[in-house]
């Protein structure tokens, strides 16, 4: 029974920790936080400064005119990312390992679905295209 509470409890734990994020701040704390490099065959990787390892983790990056919610497994965009404009409109894309794959959805400002995408392997599925 103790064995049961404390495993539900860790589970849950986990699961909330899946919203914390890693890092926040502005386009200009970013640039001074984060480098990327850019490779040829793999794109872009994502890379904390002082740091050789590639960034794992969430970020939330506030621009100008929005801000953007990502996620990054080994420096490449991983899970949902989110980026959300001033006036309410967003788009949430999904990603695999630094690829788009599944659907994008595009909100309007009163938070209705205006169009949805789907891509698998980074190649759009024209026959999976709502509006």
């Amino acid at each position: 029974m103790v064995i049961c509470s404390v495993f539900l409890l860790k589970a849950c734990e986990l699961e909330n920790n899946d919203n914390e994020l890693d890092w926040e701040g502005n386009e200009i704390s970013f640039d001074e936080d984060f480098r990327t490099l850019h490779t040829l065959d793999s794109g872009p990787i994502l890379f904390k400064n002082k740091s050789e390892k590639p960034f794992f983790g969430r970020i939330k990056k506030d621009l100008k005119d929005s801000h953007k919610l990502q996620a990054f497994s080994g420096g490449k965009l991983h899970g949902k990312s989110i980026t959300q404009k001033k006036d309410g409109s967003r788009v949430e894309a999904s990603f695999k390992h630094g690829i788009l794959h599944g659907e994008m959805k595009f909100y309007d400002s009163t938070n209705h679905l205006r169009a949805s995408i789907h891509y698998i392997d980074g190649k759009l599925q024209p026959n999976r295209i709502k509006k």
